[in-house]
């Protein structure tokens, strides 16, 4: 069986898509509500095709997080008092998008850890390790290195000058035969 790429990704893209649609479906949540989910599926594809980025996760989180404030407020004053059958539907399906972001929002931290992402805890001591990315949890990466420095080499110092006029070495070949 083959393994499908960037697979926590595509799936929260998915269930976001699935449970969004099905959501706005109902015409007692506000068109913001369409807009924002719109915004953040965009950038979960942008995620998926720059793989080697952690901005556009980053940019998801950060969206996704202000997305569970703005669902609750959402629903707390949009939401019918006797809605039908197909209005429990929409409801249930804008709470089980609620329900989810928190979760969405662990995945799209590991994931922007993996790509390299620098916000690993976020100014909280161990913060890290709750979500998968500390030093207890299993990681492929290294430290950081700055490869625009150059690197410090040891080398062995002998004391000798290749360059002076004392050292009769290989490299000090006369430039020119001289003649007797």
């Amino acid at each position: 069986m083959t393994t499908i790429p960037q697979l926590p990704l595509k799936a929260t893209f998915f269930a976001h898509l699935i449970l969004t649609v099905w959501s706005i479906q109902g015409s007692w949540l506000p068109i913001s509500y369409l807009y924002y989910n719109t915004f953040f599926l965009i950038i979960l594809l942008w995620g998926i095709y720059n793989h080697e980025s952690e901005e556009p996760l980053f940019m998801a989180l950060v969206l996704n997080l202000a997305s569970i404030l703005l669902d609750i407020i959402s629903i707390a004053v949009f939401c019918p008092h006797r809605p039908s059958s197909h209005g429990q539907f929409t409801i249930a399906m804008a709470v089980i998008n609620l329900v989810l972001r928190p979760v969405s929002c662990i995945i799209l931290f590991r994931i922007m850890n993996e790509r390299g992402g620098m916000y690993n805890n976020f100014g909280v001591t161990n913060l890290g390790n709750y979500f998968g990315s500390g030093p207890s949890a299993s990681s492929s990466r290294g430290p950081y290195e700055n490869i625009d420095q150059p690197i410090s080499q040891c080398v062995p110092q002998n004391n000798i000058d290749p360059y002076s006029p004392q050292h009769k070495g290989p490299h000090m070949m006369p430039a020119s035969p001289s003649l007797p």
